[in-house]
């Protein structure tokens, strides 16, 4: 599911296993995935330089900080999905 009202053209994804339970729909597996296999740009807001030039407001700021956020504005192909955690 989205964590947004808008529609967006990214996929939203986080690097937190307890903030993936937290969203889990009963019943869909997480996945993990190796960002390197990503098709498209990766926009990991773990980093503070990249949520420095991403992220201006505070709320958002802070909700991408917590959550541990990473973005994909492209293609997770098949074989870049590395386990399936029930």
């Amino acid at each position: 599911t989205s964590g947004s009202r808008y529609p967006t053209r990214f996929i939203s994804l986080t690097r937190s296993l307890i903030r993936a339970r937290t969203w889990q729909t009963p019943g869909i597996p997480i996945y993990v995935i190796n960002l390197y296999q990503v098709i498209g740009v990766v926009i990991d807001f773990t980093i503070p330089s990249v949520v420095d030039k991403y992220i201006r407001g505070s709320t958002a700021r802070r909700i991408a900080e917590s959550t541990l956020e990473v973005l994909v504005d492209g293609w997770i192909p098949p074989r870049a999905i590395v386990e399936l955690i029930p």
